[in-house]
């Protein structure tokens, strides 16, 4: 067990030696970036959670100077509703508190709390715990959503997971038995649609050669991808899955 702590933003290299034999050593290089201010944070996009793979709250915020002080709009995408408060921000023994004023001057319920490295949490009531909310990306939109096709010949299948990773499938028409392939993946806005590429975490050999693109529609509920198979080139037009 080892801990480093930089005293300032910067490149680290962190040498390891074996107390054994001197020449066994191993350099970790460390890049620290400076903490980012409250209202830095805060504005640096917007933050949702998820209920499967809906978004269920959005929150928007709009700090003051230091940021220990603003406005947020949140929104409940599942029922439609949605709130605008002041809030106050107040440093606890392990956390920031937010204090909530509705526009109306009445408190909101909602409990929320951001770490002191920055991560945002809101008090989920039905399941007794804190829930973690997330900077609103592509890639935290479509997390946890599974899109399935065919060609003339072949079934293929992609899940999109938590921390930009995916899994794909691909099967001769009528077969069990698939080829499975595990990497990662990212996104960017393009006009009306999403670019994507899935990328490789590992050396193993796979079905398809990576990188390889695809598009993802706005409403995230058509993946197109094209790619060869036994020498033919095949386009999988993938449906989002609804379960």
């Amino acid at each position: 067990m080892w801990s480093f702590v930089a005293k300032e933003s910067g490149d680290y290299a962190v040498t390891f030696a074996s107390s054994v034999n001197a020449s066994i050593k191993e350099v970790v290089n460390i890049h620290v970036d400076d903490a980012p201010a409250i209202n830095e944070m805060l504005s640096s996009a917007k933050f949702g959670t998820k209920q499967g793979a809906n978004l269920k709250y959005q929150l928007e915020f709009a700090p003051n100077s230091t940021g220990e002080t603003g406005s947020v709009i949140i929104q409940d995408k599942l029922s439609s509703k949605e709130e605008v408060a002041s809030y106050v921000i107040s440093k606890g023994e392990k956390c920031y508190n937010f204090a909530l004023t509705h526009v109306s001057g009445d408190s909101l319920e909602m409990q929320l709390v951001m770490s002191f490295d920055f991560s945002l949490s809101y008090y989920n009531s039905d399941w007794d715990m804190y829930e973690s909310l997330y900077k609103i990306t592509p890639e935290f939109l479509v997390a946890g959503s599974t899109f399935e096709g065919k060609s003339d010949t072949h079934t293929f299948s992609v899940s999109l997971m938590n921390d930009s990773q995916a899994s794909l499938s691909l099967a001769l028409l009528g077969s069990f038995d698939s080829l499975y392939l595990n990497c990662a993946f990212s996104l960017k806005e393009e006009g009306d649609h999403y670019v994507g590429t899935f990328t490789s975490t590992s050396s193993e050999a796979s079905f398809v050669t990576l990188p390889l693109s695809f598009t993802l529609s706005k409403d995230i509920k058509t993946l197109t991808i094209s790619f060869e198979v036994d020498g033919t080139m095949e386009t999988f037009t993938c449906s989002r899955s609804e379960y």
